[in-house]
C-alpha cells in the first residue's frame, strides 16, 4: 500500500470508526462507563504514576477514573506541546483549559511538568482498535511520537465496539498498545 493510499484508508476508517461511536446510546455508555469504573479502579491502584486523558468527541468517560487517580496524587494528563506531548501531574481536575484541537489540558501554572520515563502506566484513547493492539487515532500522530521510546504499560480504553475485527492500516510510524480494555 502506498502512503497515499494508507493516509486515504485512514481517513475513511475515522469517518467510519467516529460515526459508530457518536451513535452508541446513552444507556449503552452507561453501562460501559460502570464496568470501565469497576474495572479499572482496583487495577490502576498499583501504578504510582498513571497518564489518563480527559475525554471528547464522545470517548469513553473517566472522569471518575481520573478523579481518584487526582485524590491520590497519580493522576498525569497530556499537553500538546507542537508536534509531541508533555506530561504534567495534576492536582485539581478544576484547572484544565480547552486546546484549539478541542481537548481539555493542564493550565501549566497549575501543575507539575514530570519526565515521560516517571510514568508507569498510559490509558490510550483511540477511534478504534484492532486485536493486534493497534490503535486508529485521530491522525495528528501525538502519541505514536510519545510511546516511541516509552517502556512502561499502555492500555487502549475504550467501548467494545471500537474494536475493528479487521486489521487497521498501519504505518511504520504506528506504535502498537500492551493491551487492550474495552467496556
Amino acid at each position: 500500500m502506498t502512503p497515499d493510499e494508507l493516509l486515504e484508508k485512514k481517513r475513511a476508517l475515522r469517518s467510519f470508526l467516529l460515526k459508530k461511536r457518536q451513535e452508541l446510546s446513552s444507556s449503552r455508555r452507561a453501562l460501559a462507563h460502570k464496568k470501565l469504573f469497576e474495572s479499572l479502579s482496583i487495577e490502576l491502584s498499583v501504578f504510582r504514576s498513571v497518564l489518563s486523558f480527559v475525554p471528547i468527541k464522545k470517548e469513553i468517560d473517566l472522569t471518575k477514573i481520573n478523579q481518584i487517580l487526582c485524590k491520590d496524587g497519580k493522576l498525569h494528563l497530556p499537553k500538546v506541546c507542537g508536534e509531541s506531548l508533555a506530561v504534567y501531574q495534576i492536582t485539581s481536575l478544576e484547572r484544565l483549559k480547552k486546546s484549539s484541537l478541542g481537548i481539555y489540558e493542564p493550565l501549566e501554572n497549575y501543575a507539575k511538568k514530570k519526565e515521560h520515563d516517571s510514568i508507569d502506566c498510559i490509558l490510550v484513547p483511540a477511534l478504534g482498535f484492532d486485536e493486534n493492539y493497534h490503535r486508529l487515532g485521530y491522525g495528528k500522530g501525538h502519541y505514536d511520537r510519545f510511546l516511541q521510546d516509552y517502556k512502561g504499560i499502555t492500555i487502549g480504553v475504550g467501548y467494545k465496539e471500537q474494536l475493528f475485527h479487521d486489521f487497521l492500516p498501519v504505518g511504520d510510524h504506528d506504535i502498537s498498545l500492551g493491551r487492550l480494555l474495552l467496556f
